[in-house]
Parts: C-alpha cells; structure tokens; sequence
C-alpha cells in the first residue's frame, strides 16, 4: 500500500431484520478477529499491517 485514506466508513454483513442467526455471525466474526486470522488475511492480501484501531482488527458492538 502506498497511502491509506482515511474514510471513516465501516462495512456490514447483510442479513433480513431480526434474522435468527445474527448473534452467531457476530460471534464467530469478532473471535475471529480476536485470534488475528482476519488481521492475518488483510496482510497477506495487501502486503501491510491492518492499523489497529481499524475495523479489522477492532472487536465493536453491533449498532442497534
């Protein structure tokens, strides 16, 4: 990368309202980013570190 530029968005996964196995999605997505294994793909697919106070690597609450 030769420049981040700072956006501010964030990015969701889509799903219906009220969608019975939203929780679990989140749960496996923010272990996931806990364990490294998404910090890990983002390195290996564009050649640079994640920033820590990203969003691939920060664990958020979903919004409500």
């Amino acid at each position: 990368m030769v420049a981040r530029i700072p956006t501010g968005e964030k990015y969701s996964l889509m799903h219906a309202k009220n969608w019975s196995e939203s929780a679990k999605v989140n749960d496996i997505i923010s272990t996931m980013k806990k364990e490294g294994v998404i910090a890990d793909l983002h390195k290996k697919w564009f050649g640079a570190e994640a920033a820590a106070d990203s969003s691939t690597v920060m664990v958020t609450d979903v919004p409500k």
